[in-house]
């Protein structure tokens, strides 16, 4: 299979696209990639709390979907509104669900967070939490979640920042969140641990129609995961971008002719609020 790998310069997370690279699970054509920003022109906060879709033909941010600063706010049990500004507080790890058009997500937190997603189907659009249900109930550094798909069985997964636990949920009419444990080094991956901090934290993760993940780590090495064993094969380093760069999301995007994922870095969104685009 050709890959194309493009580095964007900009933080964000993730249209994931799962039933084949580049294709939609329902198998509709992917034209729209989830982003989640500080605000910059609000005077460069950087907490991640605001939705917006991204430009892949030139790497800019649209308008603000949802503000999580402001936005309404639900309780996915009881419908009960909720503080406005309550829910999206700064988030790592986004999954887009086409057949529910929804964004899922997760505070980025070393506390336990509730699952929540965006509404794109109200207006305005609003943000749900599934109160008392904790994607990671362990706490403390390395514990927070910054990773988030949705695979091909139709089931959300999610990691931990140290990989040690892998969860998968639900999002139908009974929501169930299970932790599926620690991911396993395949026995090739040598000194590239999935666990090592300094090889293999942060990051994003994709899915592909035969059920595998992928899990792209801030420092440019990407590993391919299989959900049922847990194992995590390292299938080598994205090359090209400057050593004090950082990948901190990535999606899947449709090509006729290769199936390209997408990464971003950090740095060029906090100077110039620009997402710039390069391809390699």
């Amino acid at each position: 299979m050709n890959k194309q790998i493009y580095s964007f310069k900009s933080f964000i997370i993730s249209l994931f696209v799962s039933i084949g690279i580049g294709k939609a699970v329902n198998g509709q054509q992917c034209s729209v990639v989830y982003q989640a920003t500080p605000n910059i022109a609000g005077g460069g906060n950087l907490t991640y709390r605001y939705i917006r879709t991204l430009n892949t033909a030139n790497g800019t941010g649209g308008t603000i979907i949802y503000n999580g600063a402001t936005g309404p706010c639900y309780s996915a049990l009881t419908g009960t509104p909720l503080a406005n500004g309550s829910i999206l507080t700064n988030t790592a790890a986004l999954a887009y669900a086409p057949n529910t058009n929804r964004i899922y997500f997760v505070n980025n937190s070393t506390t336990a967070e509730d699952l929540c997603y965006i509404d794109l189907n109200t207006s305005p659009v609003r943000a749900i939490r599934y109160v008392g249900y904790p994607l990671e109930t362990a706490t403390g550094n390395g514990y927070n979640i910054n990773r988030m798909t949705f695979a091909a069985d139709g089931y959300g997964y999610a990691l931990s920042n140290n990989a040690n636990h892998l969860i998968r949920f639900s999002t139908g009419k009974k929501t169930v969140v299970e932790d599926m444990g620690s991911l396993i080094d395949a026995g090739s991956n040598k000194e590239i641990s999935i666990h090592n901090k300094n090889n293999s934290w942060g990051g994003d993760m994709v899915a592909d129609a035969f059920g595998k993940l992928y899990i792209i780590s801030a420092s440019h090495n990407v590993f391919a995961l299989d959900a049922d064993s847990r194992i995590a094969t390292h299938l080598g380093t994205i090359k090209g971008l400057p050593g004090t760069y950082t990948t901190n999301g990535a999606a899947v995007s449709d090509d006729d002719n290769s199936s390209p994922l997408s990464c971003w870095t950090e740095q060029e969104i906090q100077r110039t609020g620009l997402n710039l685009l390069r391809r390699f």
